[in-house]
């Protein structure tokens, strides 16, 4: 008891009286049992609407995502947006072949030569991370076929600071054959010639493959699951900007930091929705379209940013995708990764052992594979929003 109260006796006064089961009149007295408590079957209650709104919420928090930040209808009548979209038709990725000599140090044009392609990924890499190139080449980048269909991937290259770097590189060519390597100095300012450099390969050398991806040498990619995403697509997908969407993000105006833009470069205050530059998918006719506009538009060292306005100036917005995880780094877990695209932030020692772990042929059931990646997506939400 507690201050002369029973315990029945304070539960009275602190739940409602509808909670209680009232003592039914019976002819001779009360009947027994007297009063009885309907608190349990009340939080029973609770918990079942609970685990069901969490299932919902787990089998459907990508879908909501992706609705959420679904590109609005894009209107093409603009008279600016259409001779683009004119040009990008007309053009001719033939007399690309004539400048190949001046452009590339290492161009590797024969990729596409013996087979119709159906996803050439670009991952783009600094000539010094040889370590992140192995890992990659003995874990996603082994995959040459998926579901009947060729894929192929290739490292992006500038020119490296040291005449012996660039040595050990033309013997890494030699070796493997997956280098491109272009006529500028590589650095994180020019990232956006790199990747321009990717587009106008993928338009010289492989113009009939249906997909590109541009990937950092930072990423485990789960290249069964992005082949079946775009396969789902089906066959003739057109104007594919697909990745994790970046939305409203403002214009940095302030010239000490490294992502500074001015007005006379770009006069918005705000950047047009576009995909995070870690990974992204193109359709191969957007592709040659990001290419034509990136010959007309002034040039943004904000690689990732800069894909976007060219995309914006075709009348194309980007699709989102919960399945990339941007930036930051979903958490690892098995089932997590068996369901994923892209996950950034992976070093050269961790891709083989996740790798190994992902593909080691056991399977998830539906449901941990679910909750597995309601997990890693709430934590991936939870640093963007920390960042």
């Amino acid at each position: 008891e507690m201050l002369g109260l029973s315990w029945k006796r304070l539960a009275k006064l602190l739940v409602p009286r509808c909670w209680f089961r009232q003592p039914a009149r019976c002819p001779r007295g009360p009947c027994h049992p007297s009063g009885t408590i309907r608190l349990p079957r009340f939080l029973l209650t609770l918990l079942l609407v609970g685990a069901s709104a969490l299932l919902v919420t787990v089998f459907s928090a990508g879908s909501i995502e992706e609705w959420l930040l679904r590109p609005p209808p894009v209107s093409l009548a603009g008279q600016r947006t259409s001779r683009m979209r004119e040009k990008a038709a007309a053009f001719d990725a033939a007399t690309l072949k004539l400048d190949a000599p001046m452009l590339y140090r290492l161009p590797n044009p024969g990729v596409c030569a013996q087979s119709d392609v159906f996803l050439v990924s670009f991952v783009v890499s600094k000539p010094a991370h040889r370590e992140s190139r192995e890992a990659i080449r003995r874990t996603w980048a082994s995959v040459r076929e998926v579901r009947g269909r060729a894929v192929r991937t290739l490292f992006a290259l500038g020119v490296p600071g040291n005449p012996q770097e660039q040595e050990s590189v033309e013997r890494e060519s030699a070796r493997y054959g997956d280098l491109v390597q272009g006529c500028f100095v590589d650095t994180y300012l020019n990232l956006t010639i790199k990747t321009i450099m990717v587009m106008r390969w993928f338009a010289t050398y492989c113009p009939s493959a249906q997909y590109l991806l541009k990937v950092d040498d930072d990423v485990f990619l789960n290249i069964s699951n992005l082949v079946d995403l775009l396969i789902g697509l089906g066959a003739g997908t057109t104007d594919l900007y697909l990745g994790r969407v970046h939305s409203k993000v403002r214009v940095i105006r302030n010239v000490s930091s490294l992502y500074y833009v001015s007005e006379a470069v770009y006069l918005p205050d705000i950047y047009p929705n576009y995909c995070s530059g870690t990974a992204y998918v193109l359709s191969g006719d957007m592709a040659h379209k990001i290419y034509v506009a990136s010959l007309v538009l002034p040039l943004l060292t904000i690689e990732d940013v800069f894909v976007g306005i060219c995309a914006q100036r075709m009348g194309v917005l980007p699709t989102h995708t919960s399945k990339m995880s941007g930036g930051p780094r979903f958490h690892f877990s098995q089932c997590c990764y068996k369901s994923i695209i892209a996950s950034h932030h992976v070093g050269p020692t961790e891709l083989l052992p996740m790798w190994h772990l992902v593909n080691d042929g056991s399977n998830c059931s539906l449901l941990a594979k679910f909750t597995a990646l309601f997990v890693c997506k709430l934590l991936n939400l939870l640093q963007i929003g920390a960042a």
